[in-house]
């Protein structure tokens, strides 16, 4: 038996014991089978998992799940193919059981979140270590019975799914701009009023109709998306 490696032991069948330290063992071969299973850490890579979020929309998610086998007896006896590249499992055609419950469980989670919020409010942008915790927990219940222990279930890419991507892509530009001119205005507000006053305690602006007309062309060069080109009056 190999360092960082555990053998189940059956006997015609039946379940005998683990043999969990390495080295040499001198036992009966007659009607032995020997299953092994690796206590390395390793990584699981989930790609392309489509999921709805907490609003209906598409997301495209890929994650990495580490996780270590603790069980030998469980992994190569109760459960039937429990994580891709099993030693002693062979070749699987359909996905193992810890793939399907890491997705399952990514999931359940995702639709608990909205992909985007405004600040402060949580999301599945803004929610990485939460989301990770809650995603650790659950794949830990669902593949306790394989002998795995779950170290980490992390989230490493997050996007629109490409059937909404272009719309939501026009809509995030839209917010942008509009949050944009909002910034603009409210500077802008405080700036004209401020050079109104200046002007009034330097005896510039007398009158009402001086300062509506000092603030207007204020906020109208500030706010303006183009160089302002000024007009110079030359009528008497």
């Amino acid at each position: 038996v190999s360092e960082k490696y555990n053998a189940t032991v059956l006997y015609w069948g039946k379940y005998e014991g683990t043999v969990v330290d390495p080295g040499c063992y001198c036992i009966n071969h007659c009607g032995l089978e020997m299953r092994y299973m690796s206590t390395q850490v390793r990584s699981l890579d989930l790609s392309d998992i489509k999921v709805l979020d907490l609003i209906g929309n598409p997301v495209i998610i890929n994650g990495v799940v580490t996780l270590e086998g603790l069980s030998a007896k469980a992994a190569t006896i109760d459960i039937l193919n429990p994580w891709p590249d099993a030693v002693w499992g062979g070749h699987f055609e359909k996905k193992s059981y810890l793939e399907s419950q890491a997705a399952a469980a990514l999931k359940t989670v995702a639709s608990m979140f909205p992909y985007e919020a405004p600040p402060g409010t949580p999301s599945l942008q803004t929610e990485g270590k939460e989301i990770s915790l809650e995603l650790t927990r659950r794949l830990q219940r669902r593949v306790a019975k394989t002998g795995a222990k779950i170290i980490s279930f992390d989230i490493v890419d997050l996007s629109y799914s490409p059937e909404i991507a272009q719309s939501m892509l026009v809509r995030q530009q839209a917010t942008a701009l509009v949050d944009a001119r909002r910034t603009i205005v409210d500077a802008a507000v405080v700036m004209a009023s401020d050079a109104v006053k200046q002007l009034e305690e330097m005896g510039l602006a007398n009158n009402e109709t001086s300062k509506s007309h000092i603030a207007s062309n204020l906020l109208t060069v500030i706010c303006s998306s183009v160089a302002a080109t000024p007009v110079v009056s030359t009528s008497t």
